[in-house]
This record gives structure tokens, sequence and C-alpha cells, in this order.
């Protein structure tokens, strides 16, 4: 919903003017983990030029031996408290159906905009599920033999960056 809003005056409530954001945005998407699967599904949208993914989550049916889904429900809400609003019905939702799934939801990925790094060693997201991700959309998947659960922070590593610049051009 928000890009929905990109290109037209936002309201800056401090000084209560209007401001103007480009009529045409360019959105790219740096994006994470469980954050993974919004910029995945947002792929496909107009806007979004591209989308780079970390360590991200593809598929919620495969899971986690060091994260499993029941455990991550009581850390997420110990750890982020109110930054993550759900009952336990809706965290329920993850793995089943299509819920927020890029691999049961194909259809709302646009793989020729996806660059996806991965860790071969992380034990988070598993690297097979991110391989057969890659393999059955197309997306684009660079990996690394270590690196654990890639965070936003690879951005700065020399050679992430060079990928990245060569797939934005």
């Amino acid at each position: 919903e928000v890009i929905e809003h990109l290109g037209k005056p936002l309201a800056d409530f401090w000084d209560e003017k209007k401001l103007q954001t480009p009529k045409e945005p360019k959105v790219y998407l740096f994006v994470g983990s469980f954050g993974g699967p919004a910029g995945l599904l947002l792929s496909n949208h107009k806007k979004v030029k591209k989308v780079i993914a970390f360590a991200s989550v593809v598929d919620w049916k495969m899971k986690s031996k060091d994260e499993p889904h029941d455990w991550m429900f009581g850390f997420i809400k110990n750890a982020f408290g109110e930054g993550y609003r759900m009952s336990k019905k809706d965290w329920g939702k993850l793995g089943g159906a299509s819920f927020y799934d890029p691999m049961q939801q194909l259809d709302k990925v646009a793989p020729q905009k996806i660059l996806m790094f991965h860790a071969k060693d992380d034990r988070s997201v598993p690297i097979q599920t991110v391989q057969n991700f890659s393999q059955v959309s197309g997306a684009m998947l660079l990996t690394t033999a270590r690196g654990g659960h890639l965070g936003l922070s690879e951005v700065m590593n020399p050679d992430t960056w060079q990928e990245i610049k060569k797939f934005l051009k």
C-alpha cells in the first residue's frame, strides 16, 4: 500500500508542508530473512525495479532445525514486542496454504527483478529451499560457502556490492 502512494505529494507534519515525490518513482527493495517474502512478492509491482534479498525465507513449508516454527512465535513476541502484531492463530498461517509464501505464490514473483544472496551454512533458512526456489522461479541466486544467516549488512562487503551494482544496471 505504501508503494501506491509514491509519486503523490507527502505531508510533512513537522513543517506542515506538502512534499512532492517523483512522478514515476523507481523502487529498489533490499530485504532479508523474515522480510524477504514481502520483497519477493512485491517484485511484480510496476514501481518495483529490483529486489535484492539476503537469506530470505522463500518457503514456509520447509522447517528450520535451529528456529522451529512454534519457538519462533514466542521469540518474535519477546524480542520485538508490538513490532509484530499477530495472534498465535495468524502466526499459524505461515506454512499453510499460500499466505506470505513466495514458493506457493510464484505467479506474484518477477524473477528477472530478483537477486538473492545466501550462505550454504545458513541454519535458519536452509540453502536447499532457496536453491529450489531459484530453480523453479528463475530468480538469480549467488551463494557463499560460509556466512551463516546473512543480514543486510552484507551490502557492505565489496564483492557483494559489485554484484549488486552489476544487477542494478
